[in-house]
């Protein structure tokens, strides 16, 4: 048979021009008829936008656009199509997928730069998660009576069997999707399809404030966004922050690593970057990293988290394709410390390179700390028992006379000046925390008592009278990292770090950094945690300038 007409999309004329479908009425099992047309956000047209995954391109099926022809859509959107139909009234809809013309890169740029207006302003959000199986009916229906806040899971029980099919149900593929923080962030309102079951968004977003416990794994990042009406803007140290949070979302163009989230942006990025996929990754990235540096200062290095060897992209600049492999150390590190002492009025210069023009050259103030000499194996998220490897570097890196277990549990924990983690007692450690408790509050033993305490706690890390809080607060701080030490120094340092490789203090930046030489410059390996160093006081010393390609 042959192949149906491909519908032919009329150029958008307006800058704040759209296309919206018009789903027409009809058995949701019949054969769909749907129409475009074209409106301006300026006039306020009444419609709905959707949030869903593409998903799968290997069986596309073809949506009828009135007598114009087909539009091939992925299976998912099909559904999504289908599912939204009415069966009296027609239904105005924003979908990406068949609103934009995906071939033409110019209104792609144009549109994209449009969404978060087109959320924002649609009627309602419509999330469609896919639909039914796995037991999602239980899911969504445990969801709406609010049973889940009656039944709290714990860390050693198993989870209930509707507990299981929630588990499931936020793992689809939308929940770990970069596009849909935009889309939630700017809706006024939004509702969360699941087959034929429909719930408020805001029922599911209180999964995140209640779960005390990861049985549940990590929890999708979408859950914790909040609402443009309360936000109006993140700041740059609240962006950098979600740039590392959603390294682990999926998107198709490594650009999208940025333009999903463009709208949650501060207004100094938005005005200075161009929706524009052009534009090269390695560009691209480049910009964002100097802006972020030229806003939050060197902190914004704490990005880089390992690079892939042909990439030409400065080692400096975070690659955000690379899955995180940590918890970024501005996350970690208590905020009221800083190894570099005050941000500085101007934390870099940029400049070019002599060889190759196009590549960005950054030049800091620092000075040198100490090279790594004996370094840990690598703290992996697939080891089922860190105790042996936590004893082992105990036993094979540190002697009595180093000053003892307390600053060993120092390092592991990330502790700057007050030891709130490493002094907590088991029984202050209440289970469900995910903070330390005030050391403050608590009264300390002697450092004889303290130390044969954690001597203790070497041999218990793997049982589940361990607290949950230190074991999160241990595996946030060491996975993606190994420990290193030298005749002065220790501490937690990339994956990627090799003996040799060299430890800077940059004016105004919270941590420390790991360097390598390379010929006559430095490459930029990733920032560390030095026990003793991070308040400040080898800030002082001597800097020179240190040029990072």
């Amino acid at each position: 048979s042959a192949e149906p007409p491909t519908y032919g999309y009329s150029p958008l004329q307006h800058a704040d021009e759209i296309r919206l479908l018009t789903i027409e009425p009809g058995e949701q099992s019949g054969p769909m008829q749907c129409d475009i047309f074209h409106s301006r956000i300026s006039d306020h047209p009444l419609y709905e936008a959707l949030s869903y995954t593409w998903g799968s391109e290997e069986t596309p099926n073809n949506v009828r656009c009135g007598g114009k022809g087909y539009i091939s859509v992925t299976r998912n959107c099909f559904e999504a199509i289908r599912r939204l139909r009415q069966i009296d009234r027609s239904r105005a809809v924003w979908i990406d997928a068949v609103c934009i013309n995906q071939t033409n890169i110019n209104e792609r740029n144009h549109q994209v730069e449009l969404m978060p207006r087109i959320y924002q302003q649609a009627a309602t959000v419509i999330v469609y998660l896919g639909e039914a199986e796995d037991d999602s009916n239980l899911a969504m229906d445990y969801l709406s009576t609010y049973a889940w806040i009656l039944d709290p899971p714990t860390f050693a029980s198993p989870l209930s069997k509707s507990q299981s099919a929630l588990k499931r149900l936020i793992s689809r593929a939308w929940f770990s999707r970069i596009w849909v923080l935009q889309e939630v962030f700017m809706a006024r309102s939004a509702v969360v399809l699941c087959g034929s079951k429909s719930i408020r968004w805001d029922f599911l977003r209180r999964l995140a404030k209640w779960t005390p416990q990861d049985s549940f794994g990590k929890f999708p990042r979408v859950l914790t966004v909040g609402n443009h009406r309360v936000i109006q803007s993140y700041s740059s140290r609240d962006f950098f922050k979600l740039l590392c949070d959603v390294r682990d979302c999926d998107c198709k163009d490594p650009h999208d690593r940025i333009f999903a989230l463009f709208s949650m942006g501060s207004e100094d990025l938005r005005l200075s970057l161009t929706v524009d996929y052009t534009t090269s990754v390695e560009t691209l990235f480049t910009t964002v990293a100097r802006h972020l540096i030229d806003s939050i200062g060197l902190d914004a290095l704490c990005g880089v988290d390992g690079r892939w060897e042909c990439s030409n992209i400065p080692s400096w600049v975070p690659d955000w394709r690379i899955p995180a492999r940590s918890t970024p150390m501005t996350v970690m590190v208590n905020f009221n410390h800083s190894a570099g002492g005050l941000p500085s009025r101007k934390p870099a210069e940029f400049l070019s390179s002599p060889s190759a023009p196009q590549k960005v050259i950054l030049r800091a103030q620092g000075h040198r700390l100490c090279s790594v000499d004996i370094l840990g194996e690598i703290f992996r998220p697939s080891r089922k028992s860190w105790g042996d490897m936590i004893r082992k570097a105990w036993s094979g890196m540190f002697t009595a006379a180093y000053p003892g277990i307390i600053r060993f549990f120092s390092i592991l924990y990330m502790e700057g000046a007050a030891h709130s983690w490493v002094y907590q007692p088991k029984g202050v450690c209440r289970e469900y925390d995910t903070e330390a408790v005030d050391p403050g509050a608590v009264e300390l033993d002697s450092p004889r008592i303290q130390a044969e305490e954690l001597e203790n706690e070497l041999m218990e890390l793997e049982l589940e009278s361990f607290p949950f809080s230190k074991r999160k607060r241990l595996h946030s701080c060491c996975t993606g990292r190994r420990i290193f030490r030298t005749a002065n120094a220790a501490g937690l340092v990339p994956a990627q770090t090799q003996q040799g490789d060299i430890i800077y203090i940059f004016y105004g930046a919270r941590t420390p950094f790991v360097l390598r030489k390379e010929f006559d410059h430095f490459i930029l390996i990733g920032a560390c945690f030095v026990e003793g160093v991070m308040n400040g006081h080898l800030a002082r010393y001597a800097a020179k300038e240190i040029e990072i390609w």
